[in-house]
């Protein structure tokens, strides 16, 4: 069984006590004083108007230090000390826009110098491709041209070469044709008689009988020729 259940029912058993009341109040004896509130905290009761001076005083101090800072920092980016008045401070800026305004217009003329130089390069860069090109399309013409003499020569070679061979081959024909001889029928000339005179002895006489016919210059000259051009 479960002990909160029991002790209810505990209770719930017990007869109740009779109270009997006094019926005017000043019959009541108090004997209960409550406990005295404890010292208020230094912090919880500071008074309303140091606080408003604090928060003045930080104010102030903020816009101090933000003039301070808008001081030490201009627009431009430099730093000015902080003890400058408002005008010094106006000159100053305006002399260091003036500067930087000088300093943007050189910047924008170099620029502009550098741009003449960039399209003078260009130009001269296209021109010496366009020199470039003409060179490369005059030695293709040269080295063509250069071919055609080199195969006219060949070709004159060639047509030299064989002229030469058909006018070799002519003479050869020439000197090699043959020479009519003489048919059986033909007429002979007349035997010539040798005479013999009386100092020549027997042996003489059949040494000259002997010795075979000479051939004639002109069949000599030719031989001689065609021996030398076969060798």
């Amino acid at each position: 069984m479960d002990p909160a259940k029991g002790d209810a029912l505990e209770t719930m058993d017990r007869p109740r006590r009779k109270t009997n009341l006094p019926s005017l109040l000043e019959d009541y004896e108090v004997g209960y004083r409550p406990a005295e509130d404890p010292p208020p905290k230094a912090s919880s009761h500071c008074p309303s108007q140091p606080r408003s001076s604090s928060r003045k005083t930080s104010r102030s101090g903020a816009s101090s230090h933000s003039r301070t800072s808008r001081r030490s920092v201009t627009s431009t980016g430099v730093y000015l000390p902080p003890e400058l008045s408002s005008v010094q401070t106006a000159i100053l800026e305006e002399k260091i826009k003036q500067r930087q305004l000088d300093s943007l217009r050189q910047q924008f003329a170099e620029d502009s110098l550098a741009d003449v130089e960039y399209q003078r390069l260009q130009a001269q860069a296209k021109e010496a491709q366009h020199i470039q090109e003409e060179a490369l399309r005059a030695k293709e013409a040269l080295s063509k041209q250069l071919e055609r003499q080199r195969k006219l020569q060949q070709a004159e070679t060639e047509l030299e070469v064989a002229k030469l061979v058909s006018s070799m081959l002519v003479k050869d024909s020439g000197t090699t044709t043959p020479v009519p001889t003489s048919s059986p029928g033909s007429h002979l000339s007349p035997p010539q008689l040798v005479r013999v005179s009386p100092a020549m002895s027997p042996s003489h006489l059949s040494s000259s009988f002997q010795q075979p016919a000479t051939q004639s210059p002109a069949v000599t000259s030719t031989i001689q020729t065609r021996h030398a051009e076969y060798i």
